[in-house]
């Protein structure tokens, strides 16, 4: 399931890092140099923390004009993290070795193990004793940020870790990049009316072809076809297997506005004429099942729930419309236009009308939700969400943390101006950019494992890895769990594994200097200790 950016801005980022991905920076140096993105110092106010920090691949005179989230829930990664006390570093099978290799997991645990042993002489030779260490082994589903630069660039960014998999130039000449589209077997990408298809997992393209008409928004991607919204308000498409041979087109009217929804059952695509287009996906057929038709146009993409489709129209309704059979299940008035995406989450649904105010809607029967008969006023856009908490950014630009029932206002940060937001509904992880191209994952501080929202099939996934985790002993390699799920990220700091480091020490093997980022000899596990 994928997750994109509805605004396309731009982001001006440093040329050295075209070629060697990215590169996890400093949290408060971000903050610092940029002036719009946050610290942990600044966030702790809002009970969050910066996960990782990292700068896009992006020339300088590029600009960043699409980025989506994939999180495939039937590929699990192996992370290794290790513990020293407060300490906590997470090593990823995706994270490269000295000689610029992929690690693997064997890699990974090699790596862990000689961290940990690095850990243990470092205690020694400070006179720390009985000291304990321990490493144990998760898996999660794997997550990916995939950014698309106005040249043709794209990049695949491990969302755990901040780490670039790859780096592919699309297409040539001067033709304006357009967005993207993705799923876990290809990557669509659209340049003025150009359309190419990439291997997800290598960025390597595999064909490319030209659209029928310029194209109206983003293109998203099925098992069987790249979809392509197009201004004369079809939808184009293109067949993956016969690389793009042979397309046809589904006739709608007014302009392609929005990435098309690719539902569990269904594809559905909004235009400039009040419609939101629904295909009900086969094999052999290729139609239009039915059609939502509002008395305004539909300016951003439709959003589900696995039962429903929800989407807001100018013309002031939320509309929530049954997957399959294509009924209206209900529609509230809001009072005015709405522009942004709805927000399912669990049994309810999020919308903020463009007079910035946020209702809460029960999905079942289009009800406002006890406790918020009365909006949440000032508010500009959603961020993220997680089991207890929304977050989101009011009219001035500050993070504001609202409780998900009471609709109480627990925090309001001054964060500065975040340019990007991701909407991610599936779990808590909240993704912003700059339009320098910075990039920060952001967490709960006690979130070190993602909470999914609602998605049955990943929480059974991370509850059956759960099982049997554990570690024994200190000083001793932990038991490898059945892979219990875990943010498979960087810490936030430089781009090695853990917080910065500063103070004495020798190098250890993963480039870290004194492992706890002190220059006393003070126990780091609270006891007494003398410095080595």
């Amino acid at each position: 399931m994928s997750y994109r950016n509805p605004i396309l801005c731009c982001c001006n980022t440093l040329a050295c890092v075209l070629l060697f991905g990215v590169i996890c920076i400093p949290a408060d140096a971000v903050a610092q140099r940029e002036g719009i993105l946050t610290s942990d110092a600044l966030i702790h106010q809002a009970g969050l923390m910066v996960e990782w920090s990292s700068q896009a691949p992006v020339g300088v005179s590029n600009q960043l004009v699409d980025w989506e989230l994939l999180i495939d829930e039937n590929q699990a990664t192996t992370t290794v993290e290790v513990r020293a006390g407060a300490r906590r570093e997470v090593i990823s099978q995706f994270d490269r070795n000295p000689r610029g290799e992929i690690m693997g997991v064997e890699g990974a645990e090699s790596a862990a193990q000689d961290r940990r042993e690095y850990l243990l002489a470092e205690f020694a030779a400070r006179g720390i004793k009985d000291a304990e260490v321990k490493v144990e082994k998760f898996q999660q589903p794997k997550a990916t940020l995939f950014l698309m630069t106005d040249s043709g660039d794209v990049t695949a960014v491990d969302a755990n870790t901040g780490k670039t998999l790859w780096l592919s130039r699309v297409g040539a000449g001067t033709s304006r990049g357009i967005g993207l589209g993705v799923n876990a077997n290809h990557v669509a990408v659209v340049r003025g009316s150009m359309v190419h298809c990439l291997e997800t997992s290598t960025g390597k393209e595999l064909w490319s072809k030209r659209c029928g008409y310029s194209v109206g928004s983003s293109p998203a991607v099925t098992n069987e076809h790249i979809l392509v919204p197009l201004t004369d308000g079809r939808l184009e498409l293109f067949s993956i297997a016969s690389q793009g041979l042979g397309s046809h087109a589904l006739m709608g009217l007014g302009e392609g506005t929005a990435q098309p929804l690719v539902a569990a059952h269904s594809v559905a695509w909004p235009t400039s004429r009040g419609e939101l287009n629904v295909m009900i996906k086969s094999k052999n057929v290729h139609a239009i099942g039915f059609r939502l038709r509002t008395d305004d146009a539909i300016v951003s993409p439709a959003t589900t729930d696995g039962e429903n489709l929800y989407v807001g129209s100018l013309d002031g309704f939320l509309y929530a419309i049954n997957e399959i059979r294509g009924a209206t299940r209900w529609a509230i008035s809001l009072g005015v236009g709405i522009s942004e995406s709805p927000v399912p989450l669990g049994d309810f649904v999020y919308a903020i009308s463009d007079d910035h105010k946020l209702y809460k809607v029960v999905a079942q029967t289009g009800e406002l939700a006890a406790g918020w008969e009365t909006p949440l006023e000032k508010i500009d856009r959603y961020v993220g969400a997680s089991e207890k908490n929304l977050y989101l950014l009011d009219t001035v630009g500050n993070l504001v943390v609202v409780d998900r029932v009471s609709k109480s206002i627990s925090n309001r940060v001054a964060v500065g101006r975040i340019d990007l937001l991701l909407n991610n509904y599936q779990n808590d992880r909240l993704y912003v950019a700059s339009k320098s191209g910075v990039l920060q994952c952001l967490r709960e501080i006690r979130s070190e494992r993602p909470y999914y929202h609602g998605d049955e099939p990943v929480k059974k996934m991370m509850d059956d890895m759960s099982q049997g985790s554990g570690t024994k002993g200190s000083g001793t390699k932990g038991s490898s769990t059945k892979g219990s799920s875990t943010k498979g990220s960087g810490t936030k700091g430089s781009g090695t594994k853990g917080s910065d480091t500063k103070g004495s020490g020798t190098k250890n093997p993963l480039g870290d200097e004194n492992p706890f980022g002190d220059s006393s000899g003070e126990n780091p596990f609270g006891g007494s200790g003398t410095k080595g």
